[in-house]
């Protein structure tokens, strides 16, 4: 996952303008973040920032954003209160990503196509650690140590060096 860094300030062309500021959309959304302008007068939501949907959902996109797309995001988070950080590709989540249900727990997830695959591991709301394996649109997790109480960090390590063994091979 792409680490994002809020105090970058996008470079700079001969003809465009970068800066950062607060956009109140007809729909009554709004984004608060760098963003660029060019001699077409065009806009472009581009760097950090984070747009807010006035609509009874609420949700709201946070993250580094390219020609008005998010490709990196800190946070999502959908009208039912789930959240997600992790990589997108066409607003779709791909890669290593954390899926936060609060009645539940951290999913850490491997996402292709919006869809999860590979292995999950799951930190419910208790701070157990479950295990799963996603085969036809479904998972089944099972615990794996009730008695002893894992950190978030080393879960989310073990997470990416399995990843990363298994790139190598």
């Amino acid at each position: 996952m792409t680490e994002i860094n809020e105090n970058v300030t996008p470079l700079k062309t001969s003809t465009e303008c970068v800066d950062r500021g607060l956009f109140k959309f007809q729909n009554g959304d709004c984004y608060l973040g760098c963003f660029t302008a060019n001699n077409k007068r065009e806009l472009y939501r581009e760097g950090f920032g984070k747009y807010f949907c006035n609509r009874p959902n609420g949700e709201s996109y946070c993250g580094l954003w390219k020609k008005d797309n998010l490709i990196s995001a800190k946070s999502i988070t959908y009208k039912n209160k789930h959240t997600y950080k992790g990589e997108l590709s066409n607003m779709r989540m791909v890669g290593e990503g954390i899926y936060t249900i609060p009645s539940i727990g951290d999913l850490h997830i491997v996402f292709e196509d919006n869809k999860p695959t590979d292995e999950i591991d799951l930190i419910d709301v208790n701070g157990y650690c479950w295990k799963g394996q996603c085969e036809n649109d479904g998972v089944i997790l099972y615990p794996l140590n009730h008695f002893k109480i894992f950190r978030k960090d080393s879960i989310i390590k073990r997470h990416s060096e399995t990843k990363i063994q298994a790139d190598a091979d």
